[in-house]
């Protein structure tokens, strides 16, 4: 079918809305066509195009404060480095985090890893 229709090796890489009763032929067109849901390309590009704004960080009295931008990088861990590494939050979600520091040594830094769940930006903080 995909020969008939032209799509053979032709077939775009995207997000597809499979409507009830889309038929196979269809679904082909429009893969052919590329005709992909837009909404989230268009938010892809508008995200890959602003510079990432650097996460705010503060550690006061045994307290460490984690502000981030959630709608580019949802997913926050943070890892505390040194004479071990000891991960103080794992997978935090919308934008701010308040997190307890008084039992770690006092030298040492921060790792914070911040992703989308596949892309992952380290920024290492010193205390």
């Amino acid at each position: 079918m995909a020969r008939q229709l032209g799509a053979a090796g032709r077939i775009q890489v995207g997000e597809y809305r499979i409507e009830p009763g889309t038929t196979p032929r269809r679904l082909l067109m429009d893969m052919r066509d590329g005709r992909v849901v837009q909404q989230r390309t268009a938010r892809a590009r508008a995200l890959a195009a602003a510079p990432a704004s650097a996460p705010q960080v503060s550690e006061r009295g045994g307290v460490l404060s984690v502000r981030w931008d959630p709608a580019r990088q949802p997913y926050l861990t943070v890892t505390h480095l040194g004479s071990a590494r000891t991960v103080i939050a794992l997978d935090v979600q919308g934008g701010s985090a308040t997190l307890p520091t008084a039992a770690l040594p006092p030298a040492g830094r921060f790792e914070l890893a911040l992703g989308d769940g596949l892309n992952v930006e380290r920024v290492f903080i010193e205390r």
